[in-house]
């Protein structure tokens, strides 16, 4: 292949993926409030095994399933049901039903397998504590930090007190995005709206032992692989958006320095608007956000400017016209051009996630 040619698709190649990924680096819009408005929360998956003779309450329940997953529901939850299949990874027997994370996880593990009764969908769907965490994420609360009691009370105590005094520092000290940054994203807080967002944390308690809340609590220990081998740590989650939550503080990583990167990453600029790229894992949780927030969106798009120069045409026609001096001139550019590429996009894709990740402990 003619490798002025080669070099010159791969201009065009880099000058289409660039004017079609809008990669911003940061917004006027605080990450908490952009995920509470523009990212839906992704399905649990439900898998049920009605049986050749299902009874009547198996078919109740399942009817049940499917009203949540519908938006028509005035209370729907992020779940889709799934009808069990021999060839499922998971077996149920008859009568059984496995609740298991989002596919986006990519956690196979499931969360719950148990028999299918209208009583099991509510406790899967809904709980006091999840409700409550909703209630204030639509409300004041910039996240929710919900701290998983462990066997210890002196440990329980003192990184409690931790935690709670740290939130109040940042809530006086830290700071929105700036203005300024509106014009590189043509995202913004409405201006009528300006004084309704600030930085606001609370914290809920949270027992090992709470029957009312065995699902969340399955769910939180098994988000990550390892969280359930520290059962005399105390284990600390802030809860953001529509229920993301993000990676656990435990024990000693329940540090001030710790706890303030996480507020950074909340309070700071959106710097990516595609949800898959930021971290955390959304809760099951029974309620509709759409509703909720209907009177109180306060984040909005303006036009930008167009941007003076090349057009995609303008490039291409550009691109065919480059004269090649040499071969070996050609193919470091093409290879500067290709690895300068790659490294921007693992950067700003696995940067935030694996900052946080490390802070666990």
């Amino acid at each position: 292949m003619n490798r002025g040619l080669s070099e010159k698709r791969s201009w065009v190649f880099i000058a289409v993926l660039f004017g079609t990924v809008n990669i911003a680096m940061g917004c006027a819009v605080p990450v908490f409030r952009y995920a509470l408005e523009r990212w839906e929360s992704d399905p649990y998956i439900v898998t049920v095994n009605r049986g050749e003779n299902s009874s009547e309450a198996i078919g109740q329940a399942c009817e049940l399933l499917d009203n949540f997953s519908s938006w028509d529901n005035d209370d729907p939850a992020n779940l889709v049901m799934h009808e069990y299949k021999s060839t499922d990874k998971v077996k149920l027997a008859a009568g059984q039903m496995s609740v298991h994370f989002p596919y986006s996880s990519q956690i196979e593990k499931p969360i719950l397998i148990d028999k299918i009764s209208e009583k099991a969908v509510k406790e899967i769907v809904d709980s006091p504590m999840r409700s409550e965490i909703a209630k204030r994420l639509v409300g004041a609360d910039s996240a929710v930090w919900v701290f998983l009691e462990s066997s210890d009370a002196k440990k329980n105590k003192a990184a409690f007190e931790l935690v709670e005094k740290k939130l109040k520092e940042l809530e006086e000290n830290l700071m929105l995005p700036d203005d300024e940054l509106a014009a590189e994203s043509g995202m913004v807080i409405a201006e009528e709206n300006e004084d309704v967002v600030r930085i606001s944390f609370s914290m809920l308690k949270l027992a090992r032992n709470n029957k009312d809340e065995k699902f969340l609590i399955d769910l939180l220990l098994d988000s990550e692989g390892d969280l359930r081998k520290y059962d005399d740590e105390p284990l600390v989650f802030p809860v953001f958006g529509r229920g993301i939550v993000l990676f656990a503080l435990v024990g000693d990583g329940i540090s001030e320095e710790n706890i303030e990167e996480s507020c950074l990453f909340l309070t700071g600029p959106c710097s990516c608007q595609v949800k898959a790229l930021n971290p955390g894992l959304d809760m099951l949780i029974k309620f509709n956000w759409d509703n909720a927030l209907m009177e109180s969106l306060i984040v909005e798009e303006f036009e930008m400017p167009e941007l003076e120069g090349l057009g995609l045409d303008e490039v291409v026609e550009a691109a065919v016209d480059v004269e090649v001096v040499t071969e070996e001139a050609s193919d470091n550019r093409l290879l500067r051009n290709v690895l300068g590429l790659l490294v921007i996009l693992a950067l700003i894709v696995g940067g935030g996630t694996w900052a946080l990740r490390e802070r666990k402990q």
